[in-house]
């Protein structure tokens, strides 16, 4: 209840309102936010990763080099796959992750995927390098194949290493990176 009898007693108890009600919204935002069960399949809730589309950039100077996307926002890549994806400069990426803020400047991403859009405006197979009898080909998980035509010495020489590779219509490559060598 408002007490009206002086402005000081009126303004307090708007200020105890208000923090009341703020207080309200926080603890709502919190439960919602807190991966409390699905009522719909009894699973936990999950937050959605978090992602940055846009071309990947090395910014700075040795020793201090960090991997970029810039997009919308530029944003710092970071953890296990920011080898692979620093590989891929001027290319268009699509990475997803969890996004911090710490040490560098700007927000940073955790990587935990990434998938290669394009380069030069054309869009890529992603796979391990491998050879049989019939040459080589694009292992891509699942028993998906891309077989490949062409191949330079360069490219055949990191057989089982993560390659990306634009093809021709033939299969012939056209151009290719080599995202983590093979184990030597």
């Amino acid at each position: 209840m408002l007490h009206t009898d002086s402005a000081g007693q009126t303004a307090r108890a708007a200020a105890g309102i208000a923090a009341r009600a703020a207080a309200g919204v926080l603890l709502l935002g919190l439960a919602a936010c807190s991966g409390s069960p699905n009522p719909d399949d009894g699973a936990p809730a999950t937050a959605a990763p978090d992602s940055v589309r846009g071309s990947v950039r090395q910014v700075g100077s040795s020793p201090f080099v960090r991997t970029v996307v810039e997009g919308a926002d530029t944003v710092t890549v970071t953890g296990d796959l920011e080898s692979e994806i620093s590989r891929l400069s001027g290319a268009s990426v699509l990475v997803t992750g969890t996004l911090a803020t710490g040490d560098f400047p700007g927000p940073r991403l955790e990587a935990a995927s990434y998938e290669i859009l394009s380069v030069d405006g054309r869009e890529p197979s992603v796979g391990v390098l491998a050879e049989d009898d019939e040459g080589f080909y694009l292992d891509r998980g699942e028993g998906e194949a891309v077989r490949l035509r062409a191949v330079s010495s360069g490219l055949a020489n990191q057989i089982g290493g993560k390659v990306w590779v634009v093809t021709g219509e033939d299969g012939s490559v056209r151009r290719y990176g080599i995202l983590r060598p093979p184990e030597q």
